[in-house]
């Protein structure tokens, strides 16, 4: 009798603990709030800049993407203040190993990055700031070092947003 009333007594602990954490909500402005648990789908290949010249609506420019070959899913988890990310930001892919670790202050990546290959090890890590360049310590896909490379901080941003 006392096993039972213990397994009772658990669940009922087990549901208080889980409708005390709130995933995913949004404020009386509509603006996320919180922490959050994101999945993304990213387009297997991307064409950037594609031009296409058309008679009646002259010279186009446009990013293609293309979904149906095996895309990209991962999730994403962090916190959003007044509707934008702020703090570490954890990327996980399908197997869930670390895809990136990101740190946002008012929506904008900066601080430390890390970004990880899919079976755990990591890639690259670095620290972003308010400069032009990025000094970016490369890994092979053992984790062993390969060098310290210095790259423009837009690159390394437009890499860890589309990739």
């Amino acid at each position: 009798m006392r096993s039972v009333l213990l397994v009772i007594l658990l669940l009922w602990c087990s549901l208080i603990v889980a409708q005390s954490l709130n995933f995913n909500e949004l404020d009386s402005f509509g603006l996320k709030h919180g922490l959050w648990h994101e999945y993304k789908l990213l387009p297997s290949k991307m064409i950037k800049n594609k031009v296409i010249d058309d008679s009646v609506h002259g010279i186009s420019i446009y990013d293609e993407y293309d979904i149906l070959d095996d895309p990209i899913i991962f999730t994403s988890q962090g916190s959003y203040l007044n509707g934008l990310k702020n703090g570490v930001w954890v990327e996980r892919w399908l197997n869930d190993s670390i895809r990136s670790k990101i740190n946002y202050f008012n929506g904008i990546a900066i601080g430390k990055f890390e970004y990880f290959y899919p079976d755990g090890v990591l890639m690259m890590e670095g620290i972003i700031n308010i400069s032009e360049y990025i000094d970016v310590k490369a890994y092979d896909k053992q984790g062993e070092f390969i060098g310290l490379e210095r790259e423009k901080t837009k690159i390394i941003l437009e890499f860890l947003y589309l990739k």
